[in-house]
């Protein structure tokens, strides 16, 4: 029996010379299906069943056409997954309609060691999960290769996306990273109206997770942001143990690096390419080691309440100890005084050096400049020489610059310098 259609007032009709016989029979139908499943689509017999709904009218382009129809149940599942529809004469497929949604989805994924709530990932299919998050724009990919190299990032048979037949079998330290960088996104979402690394929401961020080299250099256990788009995430630095690669203030850390990137148009990148790396490059690692530990103190009750442990890896800002310690060169007593700059299209128009009043406790804290300076021609043109200096090792410009100083015993040292605020 054909069935009509229905419209909405509830009574069924027929369609006016409209020939509902068809040259095939349900079991030819079937047989279509069948094989456009296994031929075409490439799925095996035994993982699926067939439901038939029988003959029915179908109008395709504004044309009724006499059809077969059947419903595809998954046979894992038990339920309907896809809906067909066969030509009654010819035995081609009209329509397969796949009933299950691409979509962003929400739930709980296991790190290594901990379960991470409410982490936002991607279902292409029932059996097709990725690690993507869509409105944060950041994808976790994974590579296989012993080394990497920047050129081959974007090479698909070095590097592939994050995906799985089932959440659960996600790798862990790729969790990690995504679940990390989400809650790195939404500190400074909160903090600072920064939309990703950018500041713009439609950029995207690439997270390439299980690097053992990148560009010759041991991965194991660290991480690095390239650029503003792709950050790398190493691997354990032995079998029997996480990675830390992926923790909380390692992925803000990086992340922050990111951020600094898109302020200063690269600027610190350029400047380790031009030699200046070591006073560029600390700088650079201070704001995003205190960022990272900030991301942590925020992320586990939205406060900034010393939460965090401000342990970064293996650098202790409480306690610093070993070489971390011993990587600073001098500890300098002396006498403290101050510069106030001015930069303007790579020059320094104007550097007036000036006395500093201190309140002398542990730490001097400066409560008030003078001028003229007092201590000296021979100690001014040096001064001013280090200003210069360092502007350019940080890559001020068009700005003013502050700058705190020490001389002891004829020399000068830079302690603190900075660039203020301007207006548009």
């Amino acid at each position: 029996m054909c069935r009509a259609a229905q419209p909405k007032d509830g009574t069924y009709y027929e369609i006016a010379g409209f020939d509902t016989s068809t040259s095939l029979d349900e079991y030819d139908a079937r047989d279509a299906v069948e094989y456009y499943l296994e031929r075409t689509v490439g799925m095996e017999e035994g993982t699926y069943e067939l439901d038939s709904e029988g003959k029915a009218i179908a109008v395709l382009n504004d044309e009724p056409q006499a059809v077969y129809q059947f419903f595809l149940v998954d046979a894992y599942e038990g339920e309907p997954c896809r809906s067909l529809l066969v030509d009654g004469n010819t035995g081609d497929i009209l329509v397969d309609n796949d009933w299950v949604l691409t979509e962003a989805v929400k739930g709980d994924l296991a790190g290594q060691n901990s379960i991470h709530s409410g982490v936002d990932y991607w279902k292409d299919s029932d059996t097709s999960y990725k690690l993507y998050d869509e409105g944060r724009n950041i994808q976790i990919y994974y590579t296989t290769a012993s080394s990497l190299s920047a050129s081959q990032v974007d090479d698909s048979s070095l590097v592939q996306e994050h995906e799985e037949e089932s959440p659960g079998n996600f790798d862990r330290s790729a969790v990690d990273a995504l679940a990390n960088l989400q809650l790195t996104y939404d500190y400074y979402l909160a903090n600072f109206q920064q939309q990703g690394v950018t500041g713009d929401a439609g950029t995207d961020l690439k997270v390439i997770t299980n690097i053992q080299n990148y560009n010759s250099q041991n991965m194991s256990d660290n991480a690095f942001m390239s650029g503003t788009r792709m950050m790398g995430v190493g691997v354990a630095a032995s079998d029997d143990k996480s990675t830390k690669s992926a923790e909380l203030d390692v992925m803000g850390h990086e992340y922050t690096h990111g951020v600094v990137n898109a302020k200063t148009g690269n600027r610190l990148l350029q400047g380790a390419l031009n030699g200046q790396q070591s006073v560029q490059f600390a700088i650079s690692e201070c704001m995003a080691d205190i960022m990272g530990e900030f991301v942590e103190d925020y992320s586990d009750d939205t406060q900034l309440d010393n939460s965090c442990d401000w342990v970064h890896g293996s650098r202790s800002m409480i306690q610093p100890s070993g070489k971390y310690l011993d990587d600073a060169e001098e500890f300098i007593e002396g006498t403290l005084f101050g510069a106030e700059a001015m930069m303007k299209d790579g020059k320094l128009v104007y550097c007036m050096i000036d006395n500093t009043e201190s309140f002398i406790s542990a730490v001097p804290t400066p409560v008030g400049h003078s001028i003229p300076f007092e201590g000296g021609q021979t100690l001014e043109l040096q001064a001013q020489e280090q200003v210069q200096a360092a502007i350019e090792a940080v890559g001020l410009d068009n700005c003013p610059v502050n700058c705190d100083l020490i001389h002891k015993e004829g020399k000068v040292y830079v302690i603190e310098i900075t660039g203020r605020a301007t207006l548009p």
